[in-house]
């Protein structure tokens, strides 16, 4: 009996687990699955504490580029060619990089739309969206071989 209780609360705990673990969307590219900058994702991001960020990054399979104390950036895809880069800076700014000299895939443009009720103007090359408690700027250039996406997100 006690088994078959021992057994029953492991397996309850296993469930609440999996089920507690938020999923990160993905997006295949060329063959290569990427995480995708969602709002919801954004604001998780800068929520979390260094650590656990960085465990995050390396359980996605997100290879450390640099392992600054105070600035660590993670990357994935093939440098050359698609690469999208998550840094996290102890100011509070997380943003999200994506270096693409394949083709024009966005990861921006759906978010972007998903923002457009929050646009609250720009600055430089930034367009800027106040949503709730969070700045969130997003930047979008183009050349003839290459494009160059950065979103960063930062507390009010």
């Amino acid at each position: 009996m006690k088994k078959t209780f021992s057994l029953l609360v492991l397996f309850l705990l296993v469930v609440t687990g999996a089920f507690a673990q938020r999923s990160v969307a993905m997006r295949e590219v060329h063959g290569i699955r990427f995480v995708v900058p969602t709002i919801d994702l954004l604001i998780r991001y800068a929520e979390q504490d260094f650590e656990a960020w960085k465990k995050e990054m390396s359980s996605l399979g997100l290879t450390c580029m640099s392992d600054d104390a105070d600035a660590p950036i993670y990357q994935q895809g093939k440098p050359g060619e698609m690469v999208l880069a998550i840094g996290k800076t102890r100011k509070g700014v997380t943003s999200f990089s994506w270096f693409n000299l394949v083709d024009k895939t966005s990861f921006a443009d759906d978010l972007c739309r998903l923002l457009q009720p929050y646009a609250s103007g720009k600055g430089g090359r930034f367009q800027y969206y106040a949503y709730g408690d969070w700045i969130i700027g997003v930047e979008k250039s183009e050349a003839e071989t290459m494009l160059l996406e950065q979103i960063m997100i930062r507390p009010r």
